[in-house]
C-alpha cells in the first residue's frame, strides 16, 4: 500500500550513458508513483567503480530524512547490486536504515567477462564519450570475480537487512 515503504533504484553499469532508456524499470517507477509508492532512482556514475557509486549512495541516503516507521529498500539491477553491497560495507551507519535489497539480474560475484577484459577497459577507460562522463574509469576492475569474492568474504552482510535476488 502506498507509504508503506521507500524504494531507491540503484541503476547498473553505463546507466547514464544511454538516457531515459537506460533507467531500470521506468514504467514501473511510473506507475508505482501515479499509485502514490514513494520510489526514486538514484543518479550514479555509470563507468565509475562500486567503491565511487557507494559514496553516491551514502550521499544520496544522508539527503533524506531519517524514518525509521517506513522500511527502505534498495533495489541494485545488474552492477547496481555490487554498488549497494559494497554501499552496506563501507557505510554502516547509514546502511542501518536499509531494510532490504533486492538483486535484480545482479553480478554478485562479479562476472567473468570482467576477469578476462579489465586490462583492455582500463587501456581505454579514458577515452572521451559524449555523453558519458568516464568516471573513476573503474567500472570494470569493480566487477572482477577476485575483488567482489573477497569483499563478500571479508565484509559479513549486515543481519538486519534481508536479502532477495531476481535472476534475468
Amino acid at each position: 500500500r502506498p507509504g508503506s515503504i521507500r524504494v531507491l533504484l540503484v541503476p547498473g553499469a553505463l546507466g547514464e550513458c544511454v538516457g531515459e532508456s537506460g533507467e531500470p524499470f521506468r514504467r514501473g517507477v511510473e506507475r508505482l508513483r501515479e499509485l502514490g509508492y514513494w520510489v526514486e532512482t538514484l543518479e550514479l556514475r555509470g563507468r565509475s567503480g562500486t567503491d565511487d557509486n557507494a559514496a553516491r549512495i551514502a550521499e544520496e541516503l544522508r539527503k533524506l530524512p531519517p524514518d525509521a516507521a517506513t522500511p527502505l529498500a534498495l533495489i541494485g539491477y545488474s552492477k547496481g547490486v555490487n554498488d549497494a553491497l559494497t554501499f552496506l560495507h563501507q557505510y554502516p551507519d547509514l546502511a542501518r536504515r536499509v531494510d532490504a535489497l533486492v538483486s535484480v539480474a545482479g553480478s554478485v560475484n562479479g562476472s567473468p567477462l570482467a576477469d578476462r577484459y579489465a586490462g583492455l577497459y582500463s587501456a581505454f577507460s579514458g577515452l572521451s564519450v559524449p555523453g558519458c562522463p568516464a568516471g573513476d574509469g573503474q567500472l570494470v576492475a569493480s566487477l572482477t570475480r577476485p575483488l567482489n569474492l573477497r569483499r563478500l568474504a571479508e565484509n559479513p552482510l549486515p543481519t538486519h537487512v534481508r536479502y532477495f535476488s531476481l535472476g534475468a
